[in-house]
């Protein structure tokens, strides 16, 4: 199984709805936050550049893009991400947890998350 945390508003190249980590990054460029929130948000920030990966590709074809998903065994990493879905819905920014087994066609894969293209029409 498959987790992923998205916001309402959908991402400008996949047309999915937007993840946690660019939602975050918007909310902390806003300078809505409080200091303590934004510690926060860099702490978080922090342990995934050292735990998390980049994935080194998004896309399959030239005008594809993937989105991410964490991998439900990786226990620590979704621990911290409802770290960011708690600093989102305290600034009043609705999440939602998405579950499947089936993330679309996989361009990128590590211990903790896929990166794949949605199948077309299953969302």
């Amino acid at each position: 199984m498959y987790v992923r945390f998205v916001i309402e508003k959908r991402d400008e190249q996949s047309w999915e709805p937007q993840g946690i980590f660019q939602a975050m990054a918007d909310l902390a460029a806003s300078g809505r936050m409080v200091a303590f929130e934004h510690e926060r948000y860099e702490e978080v920030r922090a342990w995934f550049r050292v735990h998390l990966k980049k994935p080194t590709r998004f896309a399959r074809a030239k005008h594809s893009a993937a989105v991410c998903w964490f991998k439900d065994t990786a226990r620590e990493h979704l621990a911290q991400a409802r770290q960011f879905v708690y600093l989102l819905e305290e600034q009043g920014v609705a999440v939602r947890q998405l579950i499947t087994d089936r993330p679309g066609y996989v361009v990128y894969e590590d211990n903790f998350q896929v990166a794949a293209e949605p199948f077309r029409g299953e969302r």
